[in-house]
C-alpha cells in the first residue's frame, strides 16, 4: 500500500516537474522572442535615424505636395530626418496655413522650371522664354545645393534636387505621377510617350529602376496606387459642387455656372483672379474663395460633387472619398489628357475639354441621385517608408500586384 502511494507520489512528482519545466520552458521562448523583437525595433530604429533624406518637391501642383506631406510624415514617424526643398512656386504662393509645420521653415526654395498658363492653355511661347531666363539660375542652383550630409534624395518630378544628385552621385529615387509614363502600357497619346514622357527624363532624371510611378491603375506594370491623404468626416451637403479651375479665366468659369441655379458653385482661385470681377452682381448660388487649404479641404470633401483641372491629385482624392468628378484637362497640357484619357478608359469619370455650360448641366443632371464611385486605397506613404527602410529592393509585379489586391472598389 506504502509502495502504491509512493509510486504515486512519484508520478505526481514527475507531473509537477514537467509541467514547471514546460512552463519555464515557455517563459523562455516568450522571453527569446520578445527581446529579439526588441533588438529588431532598435536596429530599425537606429537604421532609420542615421537615414538622412532631402525630399524634391515640383511646387506647381498641389498632388505633389500633399504627396509630400504624406510620405514626409510617414518617414518621420519613423525616425527618418527629411528636409525638404521646392521649385516651380514662390515661398509666399505656398498658402497652406501649416506649410512650415509640415515641411519646416528652414525648407529651401528655387524658382526651377515649369508650364506658362493662360486662360487654360499652355502657353508654349512663354514656357520656352521663362524657361530661357531661369536656365542659368536653375544650373547655379543645382551645382549650389548641399547634398554632403544626405543619405540619399527623392524627387517628385523636381529638377534641381535631380539633377544635384546625379552630378554629386547620391542615390536618387523618383515618386511621383510623372514617372508612371515610364511604362509603355499606361493610356497617353502618341506625343505623350514618344516626345513628352522621354522629356520629361530632362527634367527631373531618375532611372527607370529607381523611380516609382502613381497612377489609377497598374495597368499590368510595375506602378503603385495615388498616394492620398486620409478623408475627413464632413457630412455631404446636396446640391454643392467644389470648383478648382485655377488656370482658367474665372470670369470665364462663372459665366459657365452663372446659368445653372439647381446647385450652389465654390469656386476656387488665386485671389488675384478674382480682382476684376464684380461680386455685387453674381448669383446667389456663386460663392468665390480664394486660395485656402483648410478652406478648400473643409468645401472639398462636403461636397457631392468636384469640377478640377485634370491634375492626378485632386482627381485622386475625388476618388477616394466617393465625390462624383468632372475634369477639365489645361488644353495643351499632355499629362493632364493623358489622366483624362485614363480615367475614362476605367470609368471612373466625365470630363469636359471647353467651358460649356450645356455640358455641365447634363453631367449634373446624369450623376443626381446616383452614388459616385468610391476607391478604398492602401496607405501608400507607409509602404514606401517600409520599402526605403529595407533599402529599396527592386519592385516585381508580384509585389506590386499584392498592394492593388487591397483595394476595395464601390460602384
Amino acid at each position: 500500500m506504502q509502495i502504491a502511494k509512493s509510486n504515486k507520489a512519484l508520478k505526481s512528482n514527475k507531473v509537477f516537474v514537467f509541467q514547471n519545466y514546460s512552463s519555464f520552458f515557455l517563459v523562455c521562448i516568450f522571453l527569446i522572442l520578445s527581446l529579439n523583437s526588441y533588438a529588431e525595433r532598435r536596429a530599425c530604429e537606429r537604421s532609420a535615424k542615421a537615414i538622412k533624406i532631402l525630399y524634391g518637391v515640383q511646387g506647381t501642383g498641389n498632388g505633389h505636395l500633399t504627396r509630400a506631406r504624406e510620405l514626409g510624415q510617414s518617414l518621420k514617424a519613423a525616425g527618418v530626418q527629411v528636409d525638404f526643398v521646392f521649385s516651380g512656386r514662390n515661398r509666399e504662393d505656398f498658402v497652406h496655413e501649416d506649410h512650415d509645420l509640415i515641411f519646416g521653415s528652414e525648407a529651401k526654395y528655387f524658382k526651377g522650371l515649369t508650364f506658362a498658363t493662360e486662360n487654360g492653355k499652355i502657353n508654349n511661347f512663354q514656357t520656352i522664354l521663362e524657361g530661357s531666363k531661369s536656365l542659368p539660375r536653375l544650373i547655379n542652383d543645382i551645382k549650389n545645393l548641399d547634398l554632403k550630409d544626405y543619405d540619399l534624395v527623392i524627387s517628385d518630378f523636381e529638377p534641381v534636387s535631380a539633377w544635384a544628385a546625379v552630378f554629386k552621385k547620391i542615390p536618387l529615387y523618383g515618386i511621383a505621377h510623372q514617372y508612371s509614363f515610364n511604362h509603355s502600357k499606361v493610356p497617353a497619346s502618341l506625343l505623350m510617350k514618344y516626345m513628352v514622357a522621354p522629356s520629361m527624363k530632362l527634367l527631373a532624371p531618375v532611372s527607370k529602376s529607381k523611380s516609382i510611378g502613381l497612377h489609377f491603375d497598374s495597368f499590368q506594370s510595375l506602378i503603385l496606387p495615388p498616394m492620398v491623404a486620409e478623408v475627413p468626416n464632413f457630412e455631404r451637403i446636396k446640391g454643392k459642387v467644389t470648383v478648382n479651375l485655377a488656370h482658367e479665366s474665372q470670369s470665364a468659369v462663372i459665366a459657365m455656372l452663372s446659368p445653372i441655379q439647381t446647385h450652389e458653385f465654390h469656386i476656387y482661385a488665386d485671389a488675384k483672379k478674382f480682382h476684376n470681377i464684380d461680386t455685387r452682381n453674381l448669383p446667389k448660388n456663386i460663392h468665390l474663395h480664394p486660395t485656402s487649404y483648410e478652406n478648400y479641404r473643409r468645401d472639398f470633401y462636403s461636397s457631392e460633387a468636384v469640377i478640377v483641372n485634370a491634375g492626378f491629385g485632386n482627381q485622386s482624392q475625388a476618388l477616394k472619398a466617393g465625390i462624383h468628378l468632372l475634369s477639365k484637362p489645361i488644353d495643351g497640357q499632355p499629362e493632364q489628357l493623358a489622366n483624362i484619357k485614363a480615367l475614362e478608359d476605367l470609368s471612373y469619370a466625365k470630363s469636359i475639354h471647353q467651358l460649356d455650360s450645356n455640358a455641365v448641366q447634363s453631367w449634373l443632371a446624369s450623376i443626381d441621385g446616383k452614388k459616385a464611385i468610391r476607391i478604398h486605397y492602401p496607405k501608400v506613404s507607409e509602404i514606401l517608408t517600409d520599402w526605403l527602410l529595407k533599402g529599396a529592393p527592386e519592385m516585381d509585379q508580384k509585389y506590386v500586384q499584392e498592394i492593388w489586391d487591397k483595394i476595395k472598389i464601390e460602384r
